[in-house]
């Protein structure tokens, strides 16, 4: 099993690491002359440096989110859930468009008579789990726009491989992936 991945650094913590590495680069340039005799061009150039550390580090800190160079850079550091949408920050589907009234009509269409459960999870961003039962098939998909799309095959017991966090088996990039995994479900537990 795979957790969903969702690789977006939280703006604060993006500001916050382009401030302080701004002002950590000025803070260590200036400390290379402290040690230079008091009134020498050296000394001044390193006192400057580090008073200017600050405001510098401030003001990359509030720029951050600006470039998106900036934001390519720190994105793919740690994986963070992506702040709530804003109208200057519209959320970023990584999941392809697909919704579960649409999804549950094509896995009819694949195995009939299944019954079909569908639960929005947050209905804000429009998240929402689809649970199909038939016989010994029991799976699910789970489609959560900023983190992805992804299946789950319930029936199977669980392995050592298998941790608490995670959430789909198989992630999909497409509607035609999500339905070939329920053909190969189907199909093992057919028989």
């Amino acid at each position: 099993m795979r957790p969903l991945t969702n690789y977006h650094l939280p703006q604060w913590l993006r500001r916050i690491a382009f401030g302080v590495c701004s002002a950590a680069v000025l803070a260590l340039l200036g400390l290379n002359w402290l040690g230079q005799p008091a009134g020498s061009l050296g000394h001044i150039v390193s006192l400057s440096l580090l008073i200017l550390s600050v405001p510098v580090g401030v003001t990359f800190g509030w720029m951050a989110n600006r470039f998106p160079s900036t934001a390519a850079v720190l994105n793919p550091l740690v994986p963070f859930s992506r702040p709530a949408e804003t109208q200057d920050h519209p959320i970023v589907l990584r999941a392809p468009m697909v919704s579960a009234e649409e999804l549950a009509a094509k896995v009819r269409g694949i195995v009939p008579e299944t019954e079909i459960e569908i639960t929005p999870i947050n209905p804000k961003y429009g998240s929402w789990n689809l649970h199909v039962t038939r016989g010994k098939l029991d799976m699910e998909y789970l489609w959560l726009p900023c983190s992805g799309f992804g299946g789950s095959d319930r029936a199977r017991p669980m392995g050592p491989e298998d941790t608490p966090f995670d959430l789909v088996d198989e992630e999909f990039h497409s509607l035609n992936e999500a339905l070939e995994y329920l053909r190969r479900l189907a199909e093992k537990y057919s028989a």
